[in-house]
């Protein structure tokens, strides 16, 4: 997924941009990922955490992982030997068994061309803002 690429490119998204993305988007993503994606922004996610998309997001995340980002961000699930064990298998089968986040990116004609959904070229508009804001300042 392209989120993943912007993930590990330091953009320092800030959190009204993070809110635009489709909550599918969002939701996929964990703690750590939301975390470098925001960079210097991620102490953002407290003032707009009554906002639905990060409540939905908060409330998929166990709590403990909420508590690395020592914010005081609240809602998330409680860790149980049960749900650390389901999170552990779905993150496994994340890579494998493409979630309705991925489905459809990029897909494949039969004459063997790429084609590109919306979401894939949002995100990649969204890159290429972040990276030319960037290269700006």
């Amino acid at each position: 997924m392209f989120i993943r690429t912007l993930v590990n490119s330091s953009v320092n998204m800030d959190v009204l941009t993070f809110m635009s993305l489709k909550q599918s988007v969002i939701n996929v993503l964990n703690v750590p990922e939301v975390k470098s994606l925001l960079g210097v922004n991620v102490g953002d996610l407290k003032t707009y955490e009554s906002a639905a998309q990060i409540q939905e997001w908060i409330r998929l995340q166990l709590q403990s992982d909420l508590d690395t980002l020592q914010m005081g961000l609240t809602g998330g699930r409680n860790s149980t030997a049960t749900e650390t064990t389901a999170s552990t298998a779905s993150a496994a089968t994340s890579s494998t068994k493409a979630p309705s986040a991925q489905t459809g990116t990029v897909a494949t004609t039969a004459a063997g061309s790429r084609v590109w959904s919306p979401d894939c070229l949002q995100l990649l508009l969204l890159a290429v803002t972040m990276m030319t804001l960037q290269l700006l300042h």
